[in-house]
This record gives structure tokens, C-alpha cells and sequence, in this order.
């Protein structure tokens, strides 16, 4: 066996070893951490609070595969924003931290911006990280994920108001 043969079976065999220790340490990693930001399947939703900072708080609950809305409106609840919220609980999750590692005021979580309630599960919404487009998430108070921007809570639609003749 020539000295390039050789050469080009130990680069082979070193590029197979990398290869297997990184997919270990991949599948490691994934397996340490859940990949979403609950451990609840939207549609097993059943109740939804939702306060914005400064703002008023709604209240609701799925009966029979609808949404019904306690508070001042008397308007129908938006089906599709109260989806979506429900859909938080599927969030996927980029890191976690336990809540003791970071000061909550400098994540924006003291107070937070907006405060979700999935059923007995609290999430409150906190700053834009800075490496990133990715929000801070305090979940029920024990750890902090974070999580993509876009799956921040948006306020509901107000219906608009057709006047009648």
C-alpha cells in the first residue's frame, strides 16, 4: 500500500469519526431538550387569559370546539386569533435557561410585556433578544425560553362596526 493511499484512508477515516461524533452530540442535544415551548397540544386547549401591558385582559374558554369570551365586548370572539394563541403552546423552542440564571429586568420580564395563561400554564412575554429575532419567554416561572419573534401574541382585531339603517 503506497504512503497516498494510506494518507487518503486515515483522512477518510477521521472524516467518519467526525461525522458519527457530531451526529451523536446533534441527537444529544435534541434529546436534553424539549422542541417546543409546551408540553400541550393546541388543540387540547381549553382555557386562554391574554394581558398586553397597559392594556385590558380577555378571558376564554373552548366549549364544544368553540370560543366563548367573558368581558366588556359583545362581540363574537375572534376564532382565529384564540387559535393561534392556542397554537403558543407548540411554539418552537431555540434555548432554555433556568429563570435564576438572568436578572428579569434586563430580559423585560419585570414586568413582562404580555402575559399568556394556556390553560395552568403561565407564559410572559419579555424583550427581543439581541442576537437575534428571537423574544424571551418566562414559562411558568421556572425557565426561560427563547423563542422566534413571530410567535409573539398580536392583539385581537376589533370587528368593525357596520351601522344599520
Amino acid at each position: 500500500m503506497n504512503r497516498t493511499l494510506r494518507r487518503r484512508l486515515g483522512l477518510f477515516a477521521a472524516t467518519g469519526v467526525l461525522v458519527a461524533l457530531a451526529t451523536w452530540q446533534w441527537q444529544h442535544d435534541r434529546a436534553r431538550r424539549p422542541a417546543q415551548l409546551l408540553d400541550l397540544e393546541p388543540t387540547a386547549v381549553r382555557r386562554i387569559d391574554i394581558r398586553f401591558a397597559g392594556g385590558t385582559a380577555h378571558h376564554c374558554e373552548r366549549r364544544r370546539d368553540r370560543w366563548s369570551c367573558t368581558g366588556d365586548s359583545t362581540a363574537p370572539p375572534d376564532e382565529g386569533w384564540l387559535d393561534d394563541l392556542a397554537a403558543l403552546a407548540a411554539t418552537p423552542v431555540t434555548d432554555w435557561h433556568p429563570a435564576s440564571a438572568f436578572d428579569p429586568r434586563k430580559l423585560g420580564l419585570a414586568p413582562p410585556a404580555i402575559v399568556v395563561r394556556l390553560d395552568d400554564h403561565r407564559l410572559e412575554y419579555g424583550d427581543e433578544a439581541a442576537t437575534g429575532p428571537f423574544r424571551f419567554v418566562r414559562v411558568d416561572g421556572a425557565r426561560i425560553a427563547l423563542v422566534p419573534l413571530a410567535a409573539t401574541p398580536r392583539p385581537a382585531r376589533q370587528a368593525a362596526r357596520v351601522a344599520g339603517p
